[in-house]
């Protein structure tokens, strides 16, 4: 099942791997799902402690940046947050919009430049704010130069 679940977001990340830089998509979500799982082993540690226990809206947050499948794991790994009904629900809620974003992002004809911030947009030949002119930059004492 987890394979399956993979199967879409996966195929999604590589389809934005065309417009993000993929080491920085990659970077990401091994940063997330590291943190997502460190933070799920540290909570169960101190729930067996009888400790203070990491939020599980913070859990939620990550699962929803990106970490659900470290989540996915780590709740399997560690029999941790399993039979609370109310957190299934709101985990499965997460990795169902993940799924549906994944199948959008797929669809054929989807616009990924449309929805990304400019300040992620690509600067590349395709990208309508590129040009292949040449910039005259003026330099000193009227000497332009070509840029």
């Amino acid at each position: 099942m987890f394979v399956a679940l993979l199967i879409c977001p996966t195929l999604a990340g590589v389809k934005l791997a065309r417009v993000i830089d993929y080491r920085a998509l990659l970077g990401f979500f091994v940063l997330i799902s590291l943190t997502t799982f460190l933070l799920y082993w540290r909570d169960k540690r101190a729930a067996e402690a009888r400790r203070w226990r990491t939020p599980e809206a913070t859990l939620h947050l990550l699962e929803l940046l990106g970490g659900w499948p470290a989540a996915f794991v780590a709740q399997r790994l560690f029999r941790h947050k399993t039979s609370k009904l109310s957190y299934q629900i709101t985990f499965w809620a997460i990795v169902a919009a993940h799924q549906a974003v994944a199948i959008e992002l797929l669809r054929e004809g989807s616009d990924l430049r449309r929805l990304l911030p400019q300040s992620l947009a690509p600067r590349n030949d395709d990208h309508p704010s590129s040009s292949k002119l040449p910039v005259v930059v003026p330099g000193p004492s009227g000497r332009d130069r070509l840029k």
